[in-house]
């Protein structure tokens, strides 16, 4: 595998072009190809990121991602993580303007840690973890994905 960062990027499920950003078809085939140690942002579930906010940062629970908003979403994922990261009111600068990123929770899952945003906004993968604190050395492998 190539050193570096390998973006794959749904751009069927940008938020900028009226899409939900909810979809889960990537973060599913990395878990089922035991794609560990890898990054991925940002999915909007304003549900999920309630619920990390409830648990806590280190809390371990249950959490159903994305999917939520049809069938072009893909299914949601049952997950079993663990709380990484939490944001209150994110911002990212995108494009020469102030983006509201809302809340964000990012979880560790099976090695993997997909962010979710309570606001349906573009992000750009290094913006959303700098608005998370998240550095790109948190994994050797970051797969960066752009909605």
């Amino acid at each position: 595998m190539p050193e570096g960062p390998i973006v794959l990027a749904d751009m069927a499920d940008n938020a900028g072009g009226g899409a939900p950003c909810d979809a889960t078809f990537i973060l599913r085939a990395m878990l089922e190809r035991g794609m560990g140690d890898a990054v991925l942002g940002c999915i909007w579930d304003p549900g999920a990121v309630a619920l990390a906010f409830e648990a806590g940062e280190g809390a371990r629970l249950k959490l159903r991602v994305g999917g939520k908003l049809g069938p072009i979403s893909g299914d949601p994922l049952d997950l079993d993580v663990m709380v990484a990261r939490l944001a209150r009111q994110a911002m990212q600068d995108y494009l020469g303007a102030r983006n509201d990123m809302g809340d964000c929770a990012a979880v560790r899952t099976q090695g993997a840690m997909p962010a979710s945003t309570s606001c349906s906004t573009p992000s750009a993968p290094r913006l959303s973890r700098r608005a998370l604190s998240w550095p790109w050395g948190s994994t050797r492998r970051p797969v960066a994905t752009w909605w």
